[in-house]
C-alpha cells in the first residue's frame, strides 16, 4: 500500500528524458506507448497506391515520421498560480502583481494563465519508417515502460505528440483517361517539417484515484496529405501543403487505462 504526502504545493514535472524522479511514494504512475499509422480506407486506395482528390495516384517508396517528443499537458484550472510561492522568473507577489525579472510588474491572471500550458512529463520520440497499410510502434525514451512518476495531486488536461519532421518519396501517376503525366509516372519527394498533434484527456491523480494510468496512443497520418499537390506541376510551397494538411487532419486517439 502507497502512502501519499499530504503537502499539496507546487506541481513538479514527473519525468524527465533521462528518467524518472524519485522522491518517495508517489501520487501515481503514468506508462505511456505511441504507435503511428497510414491506413486509409478502401475509398482511397487503388491496388497498392493512394488515391489523391486531385485523381493522382501514389506509390509511396517510404514515409520516415520523426518523432520528437510526447508530453503530458495539465489541466488549467489544476495548474494553480500561489502568490506566496510563485513560478520561477517572479519574485515579491503582492496588490495583484508580481516582479518579474526583466522588471516588470506582471497581473495575477497573467501569470496563471501560462500555466496553462505546464508540462507534467515529456518524454522523446525516434524516428520511425511505415509503408501504406502499416502501423508502427515508436520507442520513447525515459520512463515511459516502467512508468513515470506524478509527485503531486494534479488533473491531466491533454497529451501533445510534437512532430520533428516528415519525410516521404514516392511515385506518382495519373487516374485520369487523359494523362496529365509521363506514362512511367513521376517521382516526388517531400521534406515536411516540424507538427504538433493534440488530444484532450480528462484524467487525475488524487487520494480517490487509482495509481497507475497507462495511456495508449495512436497517431493517424491523413490519406489527405497529398490531396492539394498538383503532380503535373509541382509548386515550392508543395512541402508547406503537405504539413497543413498533416497539422490540420491527422487524427491522435487516446486510450486510457487504470491499474493499481
Amino acid at each position: 500500500m502507497h502512502s501519499r504526502p499530504d503537502r499539496l504545493g507546487a506541481l513538479a514535472l514527473a519525468a524527465l528524458l533521462a528518467g524518472c524522479l524519485d522522491a518517495g511514494a508517489p501520487w501515481g504512475i503514468v506508462r505511456t506507448t505511441l504507435a503511428v499509422d497510414l491506413a486509409p480506407d478502401a475509398s482511397r486506395l487503388e491496388g497498392d497506391r493512394l488515391v489523391t482528390a486531385r485523381d493522382y495516384r501514389l506509390a509511396l517508396a517510404s514515409v520516415e515520421v520523426e518523432v520528437d517528443a510526447v508530453s503530458i499537458m495539465i489541466r488549467a484550472d489544476t495548474a494553480a498560480f500561489d502568490p506566496s510561492s510563485p513560478p520561477a522568473g517572479y519574485t515579491l507577489c503582492h496588490n495583484g502583481h508580481c516582479h518579474s525579472d526583466d522588471g516588470r510588474l506582471v497581473p495575477y491572471e497573467e501569470i496563471a494563465g501560462a500555466a496553462e500550458t505546464e508540462t507534467l512529463m515529456r518524454l522523446g520520440g525516434e524516428t520511425v519508417t511505415l509503408a501504406l497499410g502499416e502501423r508502427a510502434e515508436v520507442p520513447l525514451a525515459g520512463c515511459a515502460s516502467e512508468g513515470c512518476e506524478v509527485l503531486e495531486p494534479v488533473a491531466l488536461g491533454s497529451v501533445v505528440v510534437a512532430l520533428a519532421g516528415l519525410r516521404v518519396t514516392g511515385h506518382a501517376h495519373d487516374g485520369r483517361a487523359e494523362s496529365r503525366l509521363p506514362p512511367e509516372g513521376v517521382p516526388f519527394s517531400f521534406e515536411v517539417g516540424a507538427v504538433e498533434i493534440e488530444a484532450a484527456l480528462d484524467v487525475g491523480f488524487g487520494p480517490e484515484a487509482r495509481l497507475g494510468l497507462a495511456l495508449d496512443l495512436a497517431l493517424a497520418l491523413p490519406p489527405s496529405l497529398f490531396d492539394e499537390i498538383d503532380f503535373s506541376a509541382i509548386g515550392a510551397d508543395a512541402p508547406e501543403r503537405v504539413r497543413a494538411r498533416l497539422g490540420e487532419d491527422a487524427t491522435l486517439e487516446v486510450e486510457a487505462n487504470r491499474f493499481d
